[in-house]
């Protein structure tokens, strides 16, 4: 008779199960057994793993249906600029971005607050709370989520715009420093366009569903040369087309023309734009505006 000797790695479980506490709140009749746990089949084991976690003074509470790590084993002391540096950021989220965010930074005050010490605890969810009873009426929060509605509504937009009336796609809203900015499609012609929402001077909603697949736009082509055949970062909506030691032609496809053209203005005689006409024609004429503001201030 062959004896096999048995394995007892409780222990290790119990441990794997306290991994899971800190990452999120768990539901033991939903834990996927299989992965981690393959050889427990009933719930109840792990009740005897939350009993061993609680006798060793880890606080496991059953909020709801889930149970969550109330407190983390290793505990952090904050230093008095860390705790003013995460209120500051907090009032800034309540100053500037978008409500639907506030889940995420929730999450993150919740993991932090069960890493601190009860002192550093108080002390920064009473500083956070006096900074948002004393923060002054900033709207630019307010401003955002309103047209971020437009967004989420997905229905074609009618915008009158300095001036000039287009049909547009809303895409997203995008909050920079102290101006909020809406990212729009133009079906007509085929470009991404930012407004800044300041400048929007009507919006009609128009019965018509927007179809996010078809948002397909012009590309912009045109080449670095120097330095930036090396040192130029590719954005998100750009790809290579070729390259060699002298230069570089890239592919833009999406980015706003305007703020394109001013980047792009910005390399000099290291770059040139090599297609459509108009961009070369808007790039002329952007650079024959300078240089008349130029020799006037001579």
């Amino acid at each position: 008779m062959t004896y096999v000797a048995k394995h007892h790695d409780s222990c290790v479980r119990v441990l794997e199960f306290l991994k899971l506490l800190t990452k999120e709140d768990i539901d033991i009749k939903e834990l996927e057994y299989g992965r981690k746990f393959k050889d427990i089949e009933a719930p109840e084991t792990f009740l005897k793993y939350i009993s061993t976690l609680e006798t060793s003074e880890i606080d496991v509470r059953k909020i709801g249906k889930k149970y969550s790590l109330c407190k983390f084993p290793e505990e952090l002391e904050l230093k008095d600029e860390e705790i003013n540096l995460i209120s500051i950021i907090c009032k800034a989220f309540d100053a500037c971005c978008l409500e639907k965010n506030r889940v995420f930074l929730e999450s993150f005050l919740s993991k932090l607050q069960k890493s601190l010490t009860q002192n550093s605890r108080e002390k920064l969810f009473s500083k956070i709370e006096y900074l948002k009873n004393s923060a002054s009426n900033n709207n630019i929060a307010e401003v955002a989520n309103n047209f971020q509605q437009y967004v989420d509504l997905a229905q074609k937009l009618k915008i009158t715009y300095d001036g000039k009336t287009a049909i547009v796609i809303p895409k997203k809203v995008e909050i920079y420093e102290d101006r909020v900015i809406l990212d729009v499609y133009n079906p007509k012609t085929a470009e991404n366009f930012k407004l800044l929402t300041q400048n929007i001077e009507n919006i009609e909603i128009l019965p018509v569903r927007a179809i996010q697949s078809s948002n397909m736009t012009n590309s912009v082509v045109f080449t670095v040369y120097g330095r930036l055949v090396v040192n130029y970062r590719l954005r998100d909506c750009e790809r290579v087309q070729t390259f060699n030691d002298d230069e570089k032609v890239i592919i833009n496809t999406g980015e706003d023309k305007k703020s394109l053209l001013k980047r792009l203005m910005k390399y000099g005689e290291n770059c040139k734009i090599m297609s459509p006409k108009f961009m070369q024609q808007e790039m002329l004429d952007e650079l024959q505006k300078v240089e008349d503001k130029l020799r006037g201030v001579k």
